[in-house]
């Protein structure tokens, strides 16, 4: 039976899609800076994130800022996101945040669902390098909801690394 989800796990469909360009950029050693746009994110189609996470919506964008990052950098082996001159502008927009409760999995606990968009821009042109969508990428797992949506966001940047 195990043996049997992970084979479907592995044939499920890559939530993030590049949709102009291509994953080329992240082969040459290169750095880049990140932008976040939460301003049109909502809460399962429902409502604004601000509303959702009320008193610590900062605190929580500030701590999913910094886990996107991290989670780039572990999982990035030429680009890396860092302050300074730059060659690549990540613009990250997240539209739309979910979570929900996997009991049926071998790590049971909170998982938060992600969708937008990221536009990687050449600065030194302002030209688009790449694009990229990502509709309902799953990600964190924790028993924490905190916790899990800065895995989530960790998640996101590991994805963004790994796009051919």
């Amino acid at each position: 039976m195990l043996m049997l989800c992970t084979i479907i796990g592995a044939y499920a469909g890559n939530p993030m899609k590049v949709t102009n360009g291509n994953g080329k950029f992240l082969k040459e050693a290169a750095t880049a800076t990140v932008t976040f746009d939460w301003s049109q994110a909502q809460w399962n189609n429902e409502k604004p994130l601000t509303d959702q996470w009320g008193e610590d919506y900062q605190k929580l964008i500030e701590a999913g800022e910094k886990a996107f990052k991290e989670g780039f950098n572990e999982n990035s082996k030429k680009v890396k996101i860092a302050d300074g001159e730059v060659k690549y502008r990540f613009d990250v927009k997240i539209t739309n945040m979910d979570k929900y409760y996997g009991v049926m999995s071998l790590v049971p606990g909170y998982k938060h669902k992600t969708w937008g968009t990221i536009a990687v821009v050449d600065v030194s042109t302002n030209a688009p390098v790449c694009e990229v969508t990502f509709e309902e990428l799953t990600g964190g797992r924790d028993f924490a909801i905190d916790d899990s949506f800065l895995k989530c966001m960790s998640d996101l940047g590991k994805a963004l690394a790994k796009i051919k």
